[in-house]
């Protein structure tokens, strides 16, 4: 995986999340995060000519500690069929 991308020139502030199932949304993951801080942007990676979801995005706090709190409070916490987890600033779920 490439490096979290720098998002209002703090990285820290920016959650990789991966293995996202097809049938999750932006608008899910702002409702799942959007419990721990203010969220600036969220952002589903998809497939610039099919529009099929690559099974990842980003998610974007206005500091770290919010995107702090969100690690630690998701981790191993089932969502859309998978498991949250994260590893250092980067959080994956797991099947």
């Amino acid at each position: 995986m490439n490096p979290v991308p720098v998002f209002a020139n703090n990285a820290n502030n920016s959650l990789f999340v991966g293995d996202l199932s097809k049938f999750c949304t932006e608008a899910n993951l702002e409702n799942l995060f959007a419990q721990f801080g203010q969220i600036l942007d969220v952002k589903i990676k998809r497939n610039n000519t099919t529009g099929k979801t690559l099974s990842y995005g980003f998610v974007y706090f206005a500091n770290d500690d919010c995107a702090a709190r969100a690690m630690e409070k998701l981790n191993n916490v089932p969502f859309f069929g998978r498991n949250l987890r994260w590893v250092n600033r980067l959080l994956y779920i797991q099947n």
